[in-house]
């Protein structure tokens, strides 16, 4: 692969990564600004899961063209990667839950005397 291909698939496989990393700052800017078990639990998984895509949309199409069986290597990391990739996503889920019933439960603090 020369350089005129390459330039355009890396631009094309890191457009896909930019929601994943726009999730990873939020909660790293949430977990610098409250520093809880729910921001470190949502920053660790979102990374994770960052890595795995990161993985998956380059890393895989790179080795395939350097010419390696692109089979071979998915058959080999896929079920490593993919249990990662699970754990990533067990985490952010537990810490945005976290987050869910900490603000849930949090009382709302008016000056409405009736509440609403």
């Amino acid at each position: 692969m020369d350089l005129a291909d390459l330039i355009p698939f890396i631009f094309q496989s890191l457009l896909g990564l930019i929601p994943a990393l726009l999730i990873l700052a939020a909660t790293v800017y949430y977990t610098f600004k409250r520093p809880a078990v729910d921001g470190y639990l949502m920053a660790m998984g979102s990374l994770i899961s960052m890595v795995t895509q990161t993985f998956y949309s380059l890393g895989i199409p790179i080795l395939r063209q350097m010419g390696m069986d692109v089979m071979a290597v998915y058959d080999r990391f896929s079920i490593p990667v993919g249990i990662v990739s699970i754990l990533g996503h067990l985490m952010f889920a537990v810490g945005l839950f976290l987050l869910i019933f900490k603000t849930v439960k949090a009382p709302v603090s008016t000056n409405d005397p009736s509440g609403y």
